[in-house]
């Protein structure tokens, strides 16, 4: 096996992880957080691998729970299994583009919350007139 999948156990000594409970169940995370999988692997291009079936909802059919939705940990390490047969090094730049567009989108992120702060002041100026 090219990697390894276990639960979170408070040690910040995993490649990355893998959020295990709540609607963004799947995302791979570069920081622990209580509710994640650790993964070990020797090749980091398997966050991108991870990120891909994350943002290609590949998990959401594995997410079950009404309350509090969750995955197991034996159905994504299947999934990335599976998955990690297609993942050649062709395919490198094309997850390269993904993680840009994935800055794009967080600076594009940043501005919407920048410019909605600048509606706020304008309008309690206008108000205060």
């Amino acid at each position: 096996m090219l990697f390894s999948l276990r639960q979170y156990n408070g040690k910040k000594d995993a490649t990355f992880y893998i959020q295990c409970k709540g609607l963004h169940s799947g995302k791979p995370l570069m920081k622990p957080i209580p509710n994640c999988f650790s993964v070990y692997c020797a090749d980091f291009h398997l966050f991108f691998l991870v990120l891909a079936l994350y943002k290609g909802r590949r998990f959401e059919p594995l997410i079950h729970g009404s309350v509090v939705p969750f995955i197991r940990i034996k159905e994504t390490e299947n999934l990335i299994e599976c998955h990690l047969a297609t993942f050649t090094p062709e395919k490198y730049p094309l997850f390269e583009k993904l993680v840009s567009i994935d800055r794009l989108v967080k600076n594009l992120d940043e501005q919407k919350k920048v410019c909605a702060q600048l509606q706020v002041m304008f309008c309690s100026q206008l108000l205060r007139i």
